[in-house]
Formats: C-alpha cells, structure tokens, sequence
C-alpha cells in the first residue's frame, strides 16, 4: 500500500490498557483493517479502567514494575475528584 511504501514501520510493541472487556468486539473488528504484522505487535490487556481498578496482571508480562507503577501513578493523577 502506499502508506506502507512511503512510511517505513516504526511500531515496536503497543500495549493497551486498561481496555474493558466490553470492547472485546470493537477490537477484533478495528484489528482487521490493520496490516497482519503491525496487529501482531498490538497487546490488549483487558482490565477495569477506574481509578480503584487492579491493573491487569497480564500487564506485568510485558512491562517491568518500576515503569507500570510510573504508569498507574500518572494515569489516576488524570481522574477529576
């Protein structure tokens, strides 16, 4: 494709999360208009996205602590009280 000519990938690894299950089929259908190799790279990590929320354990997998404790400390400074 053109884009894919003109701009060499880039995309590492991409993790999301927390994503709610609820959106499970909103994936799988935004998954099929990705490139088969860029999809590979995308982990969804399932989980709960308020503020009291675990973070999903399957972060754990791809992440060291230090930097999911960073995340998550960022990540609740966003929520309005």
């Amino acid at each position: 494709s053109l884009l894919n000519t003109n701009c060499p990938e880039r995309l590492a690894r991409c993790i999301l999360f927390p994503l709610p299950r609820a959106m499970s089929p909103l994936w799988k259908v935004a998954k099929a208009f990705l490139d088969k190799d860029t999809a590979s790279k995308i982990i969804v990590c399932f989980g709960g996205g308020n503020i009291n929320s675990p973070i999903p354990s399957s972060v754990g997998k791809h992440l060291d602590q230090k930097l999911i404790d960073d995340m998550e400390e960022e990540r609740k400074s966003l929520f309005v009280n």
